[in-house]
């Protein structure tokens, strides 16, 4: 009876999907390994102005693999200046998991119908790179202007939200400058 019961157990137990960029496996949030957030406006000065970009050292590393994660942040935000993240691997693992939640890979902007210009609006974009295939997607991408007022759009502005609240709720420190 107790075996059962542990084999059930064992069955519930989560285990871990270990990121593998093989011919044939499931792609996997794992797999991520560079992340950059870019949210600008130039006609609205209340319109957050930050870039965040991180990395995760290459494959060829060890399972703990080492990450870079900065900050430059000039407007509307908690932060204004050059920032490090105290806990490089936190920040990337934090901003990949808000990436998860929200879908990332899902999201599919729409070009704006012809009739529609925008004269000046928000220049975001969020890139990832994940087995060494680059998705972008913002606001001023190369085909054109995309449509903001529709469910996706509005996935994608939630996301920037999430994305900005998980980025400035990490520990950031201004970079020691490098020994001359």
């Amino acid at each position: 009876m107790w075996v059962r019961d542990l084999t059930l157990a064992a069955c519930l137990v989560p285990i871990p999907v270990a990121a593998a960029c093989n011919d044939g496996a499931a792609p996997s949030y794992e797999d991520i390994t560079y992340v950059s957030v870019t949210q600008y406006s130039l006609v609205k000065p209340l319109y957050p102005r930050f870039r965040y970009e991180a990395r995760l050292t290459p494959r060829s590393a060890e399972p703990g693999r080492r990450a870079m994660a900065t900050l430059n942040a000039t407007r509307s935000v908690k932060l204004i200046g050059n920032f490090v993240a105290v806990d490089p691997q936190r920040a990337f693992r934090d901003v990949v998991a808000t990436l998860e939640r929200d879908r990332f890979f899902e999201l599919r902007l729409r070009p704006a119908p012809p009739n529609i210009g925008y004269i000046d609006g928000p220049e975001d974009a969020i890139t990832v790179v994940r087995c060494g295939v680059t998705t972008t997607l913002g606001t001023i991408a190369s085909g054109g202007q995309v449509q903001l007022d529709d469910a996706q759009g509005n996935a994608f502005r939630s996301l920037e939200g999430d994305l900005r609240a998980t980025i400035f709720s990490e520990g950031w420190v201004t970079p020691t400058p490098a020994p001359k």
